[in-house]
């Protein structure tokens, strides 16, 4: 955590990800049982519906039982879906084309009063990777950035190339030194404040308190499986009145390298090789 003058504060989130791969298995399997566990849920509700009244207290609580099982089935279902983050096939794609696709999209079809900017790198940023995973991080984290806003306010999103000269400490690990990518969010909306600060990654935990978008938790779980999937890091640095910044690191096509680095027993960083 840094501290600026003026009380102004800015946190960054701290996460060990070595056991993201195990994460990702689990929440897989949890979501298959899961799934299995509601069928009954799902199906009867019509058989009861032709037995009930039209109206009434049992008509209610019934409809109340069906609109949770629903929410339970769309979590099962993200969750599954974590569990193919890194099921794709890996192909050169230009970062910059997907970002101003789907950003393009995203503003046509989300309502409210955000304006979305983009600052491509005049470089043809190279990649290799999914275009839907990395679309739905794209999406993901524009969504985040939307309800952190209130449904107004700015999202700028920014692409860059960048070489580190030294092994960088990231709030999902340390990013080794040489060549790579930024992919970059900046909101205007409010901050990660109290033990949203160290629970921000953790599966299933959401600031939102609308019930009726309150989702799964697990945009953040998402986000952060597809980019070590793709070899990649990402930063998350907040402050309470000047919103938040996600930053995703990528290897570029031409250093098709894993990013994140070990601390070896002589103090240097060891990048892994990418399974």
């Amino acid at each position: 955590m840094t501290e600026h003058g003026d009380d102004h504060v800015e946190s960054t989130l701290t996460m060990d990800i070595s056991e993201a791969r195990l994460l990702k298995r689990s929440l897989g399997r949890i979501g298959h049982d899961l799934s299995n566990l509601l069928t009954p849920l799902t199906a009867y509700p019509d058989l009861i519906r032709m037995e009930l009244p039209e109206t009434g207290k049992s008509r209610e609580l019934l409809e109340v039982i069906v609109d949770t099982t629903s929410d339970l089935v769309r979590m099962a279902r993200r969750m599954q879906d974590l569990s193919l983050c890194d099921d794709f096939r890996g192909q050169p794609l230009s970062l910059n084309d997907l970002v101003a696709a789907t950003v393009s999209e995203f503003s046509d079809t989300t309502a409210g009063a955000v304006k979305v900017m983009t600052s491509l790198c005049p470089e043809n940023l190279q990649v290799v990777g999914g275009h839907e995973k990395l679309g739905g991080l794209v999406v993901h984290l524009l969504q985040n950035a939307v309800d952190a806003m209130g449904g107004s306010g700015k999202v700028k999103v920014t692409t860059s190339c960048d070489v580190l000269d030294v092994s960088t400490q990231v709030a999902t690990g340390v990013v080794a030194p040489g060549p790579c990518i930024k992919l970059i969010f900046e909101d205007s909306g409010r901050g990660l404040q109290g033990e949203e600060l160290s629970a921000a990654f953790e599966p299933f935990f959401t600031t939102k308190r609308d019930r009726a978008k309150r989702g799964a938790g697990l945009g953040l779980t998402y986000c952060l499986l597809v980019v070590r999937a793709h070899g990649g890091l990402l930063d998350l640095e907040t402050s309470p009145t000047g919103g938040t910044c996600v930053t995703v690191y990528l290897p570029s096509a031409d250093n098709p390298r894993d990013l994140f680095a070990l601390e070896c027993p002589d103090g240097g960083p060891s990048v892994r090789t990418a399974e």
